[in-house]
């Protein structure tokens, strides 16, 4: 679960820088910022960005940083260290470092964090999945990321923002002042229910945005008491296509490493039988 969080929290680390806002008539609604930031998203960007994911209710912390450089929704590169620090890991915080690169056809994963027994020692792992595969999953899952880079095992983050404002975030309020977006509300119970969260209750979110571009500079979500998940980004830039090196987004492993194969790991959980194309995993 842990990993999963962390990997894929990478949808709203995703989005991208959009263009200065016009001058209208009247103020933007709720709506239609939603829509600024999905649309943003199928522009090139790249951007820096913090998480803060604080369960105190079961003893767990998680911490992580990194970047980002996406071309499209199928040309990726992101770069993250972690750090998780729980009750039940008495050697201390355990650290790892992971890129994640996405060619075209195949997301590829290469992970290197510290052994939980013996402190000082390191595991390393390769993993490939398929994009068509990732795509699919994200179909089924669509929204269930919350928003998060990564998290609902899709590219897609405009149809990730805009499901989770359709169905998940109710209630919104929206405010402007300092130059900065700030929309708050409810998350529903239905969210909760399709993402395990361990327990975890998550019932408000709130989002600030660049008035200018759209763009998102943080994310929270937690409840009256205390945020949950904080998600920061930053040094956003706008990218000419022409101008960012295709090289971040090729990856080749070296002679004799072991690759997981996660498209023949999940095609094995499905039910003899079964179509594997109508699999939701």
């Amino acid at each position: 679960m842990m990993r999963s969080i962390i990997s894929s929290f990478i949808t709203l680390l995703v989005f991208c820088v959009g263009t200065p806002t016009a001058i209208a008539q009247e103020a933007p609604t709720v709506s239609e910022w939603v829509e600024k930031m999905a649309e943003c998203t199928a522009k090139p960007l790249s951007y820096d960005f913090s998480l803060n994911f604080n369960m105190a209710a079961v003893g767990t912390s998680v911490k992580a940083s990194g970047s980002i450089v996406m071309l499209d929704q199928r040309h990726m590169h992101m770069t993250t260290k972690s750090s998780v620090e729980s009750a039940m890991m008495p050697n201390g915080a355990q650290k790892a470092e992971q890129v994640m690169i996405m060619d075209g056809e195949t997301m590829w994963t290469v992970t290197s964090m510290d052994y939980p027994v013996n402190q000082g020692e390191k595991i390393s792992s390769v993993s490939r999945m398929t994009i068509e595969l990732m795509e699919k999953m994200g179909q089924g899952a669509a929204g269930m990321g919350g928003g998060l880079p990564g998290a609902g095992s899709s590219a897609d983050m405009a149809t990730q923002i805009r499901t989770m404002f359709d169905k998940f975030y109710t209630d919104c309020e929206l405010s402007v002042k300092n130059g900065t977006v700030k929309i708050s509300g409810n998350i529903s119970d239905e969210f909760l229910e399709n993402v395990p969260m361990g327990g975890i209750e998550l019932d408000r979110f709130r989002a600030e945005l660049d008035q200018k571009t759209a763009f998102p500079n943080r994310l929270v979500m937690g409840n009256e008491k205390e945020d949950i998940i904080e998600m920061s980004m930053s040094n956003a830039k706008f990218l000419d296509p022409k101008k960012i090196d295709k090289k971040l987004f090729e990856y080749v492993p070296d002679p004799g490493i072991h690759v997981m194969d996660m498209d023949a790991m999940l095609n094995s959980m499905v039910p003899a039988g079964a179509d594997s194309s109508e699999s939701d995993f």
